[in-house]
């Protein structure tokens, strides 16, 4: 092949096939502002999953990758394993709703997902904005652009539970 045949390839066709993977339905701006917003409001539809108490998510693996001690964050990826079928059905629901292009995902087949997080303090986990989450499932993989849903679904028991109390309190 040569060179000016495989520059054109190179800088035209690799843009390509990185835009084939799955993308957001509606994308937007996140903001931290935004973004709690849309938890607040339940766009993301997890209120009734985290009501019907589903299994915890298994942690496989996390690996802080730096840490700012006066600050008390920590900056790490955890991989999660979706083996309970809600689980399973409750994150496919979610990608349906929330994204385009995603490839056919097999129930059969436990999912691990691979999700950077930010720890601040002891317990307060959130993905953070922009980072992107990793699914791989049998012999197939994709990564998913960033979503507050993602981080609602990985990181947003108590945020739910808080959420439900606040609001049967009214």
């Amino acid at each position: 092949m040569r060179p000016r045949t495989l520059t054109f390839l190179v800088l035209f066709l690799a843009p390509l096939a990185a835009g084939c993977g799955p993308r957001l339905r509606a994308p937007q701006e996140f903001t931290p502002k935004t973004v709690r917003q849309i938890k607040y409001d339940d766009r993301c539809e997890l209120q009734g999953y985290f009501d019907g108490a589903p299994p915890s998510l298994r942690r496989q693996s996390e690996v802080l990758i730096s840490a700012d001690e006066r600050k008390g964050t920590v900056f790490g990826r955890v991989t999660f394993l979706l083996e309970a079928p809600a689980q399973q059905r409750a994150f496919a629901r979610l990608l349906s709703a929330h994204y385009q292009r995603l490839p056919e995902l097999d129930p059969a087949r436990p999912m691990v997902a691979i999700v950077p997080f930010l720890r601040r303090g002891k317990a307060n986990e959130h993905l953070p904005i922009d980072a992107e989450v990793e699914v791989e499932f049998g012999d197939d993989s994709f990564t998913l652009p960033y979503s507050p849903c993602l981080s609602a679904f990985f990181f947003g028991r108590d945020y739910y539970r808080m959420r439900r109390d606040n609001l049967t309190a009214r």
